[in-house]
């Protein structure tokens, strides 16, 4: 099945450099999974990294558009996605199943992505976390505190602004309360799951 994504070939401007290309199927093997992507937000760090003035960008990709090859890039860092196929060599992973992408710039400004079973995160669809809120999670995997998190090296946007929010603004200690308003993004989802721990 094509793939319609969002691709730049050199930084600028969002409204200048990207389009949007139907690029042809890839096929699976080994540990190859398809993810339809669901849901993929627009966070400022995306168009940070589209203009060129983040520390990071995405890796490029050969990509064959309109049968030309090319190098671009497909911007979109965090989303929820549903396996519609895996490759002969996936364990953790079957059609249907909900991920999280947790390699950083996969690409989740598109359609679908093909990427490694390593690169998403099975999300339990029966734990009631609507399909947004899941949209925005991106630590990578279950962990019991924030210094696992920020050991694991794996760190994306929203756990990052959380912790900050929570270590360098305030001097909590054991028994201190947090309020919140209108808390229904990760990164306020997650002060309230640490303060649970």
């Amino acid at each position: 099945m094509a793939t319609r994504a969002i691709i730049y070939e050199n930084n600028g401007d969002p409204a200048s450099v990207l389009s949007a290309v139907t690029l042809p199927a890839e096929p699976l093997s080994g540990t190859l999974i398809n993810v339809k992507v669901l849901l993929s937000p627009i966070n400022p760090s995306d168009t940070h990294v589209v203009h060129g003035s983040y520390a990071i960008q995405p890796a490029p990709r050969e990509l064959t558009v309109n049968g030309e090859q090319k190098v671009l890039r497909l911007p979109g860092n965090e989303g929820l996605g549903e396996i519609t196929e895996v490759g002969p060599e996936v364990k953790e992973l079957k059609k249907g199943d909900w991920v999280l992408f947790i390699k950083g710039l996969s690409g989740t400004w598109s359609s679908a992505q093909v990427l490694e079973e390593r690169d998403v995160l099975k999300m339990d669809k029966a734990s009631g976390i609507s399909a947004i809120n899941a949209s925005t999670l991106t630590v990578s995997r279950p962990t019991e505190s924030w210094a696992e998190v920020a050991d694991s090296g794996n760190l994306q946007v929203n756990p990052v602004t959380a912790h900050k929010m929570l270590s360098d603004f305030v001097d909590l200690k054991p028994g201190d309360w947090i309020a919140q308003n209108a808390a229904n993004s990760a990164v306020n989802i997650l002060p309230i799951r640490s303060m649970c721990m």
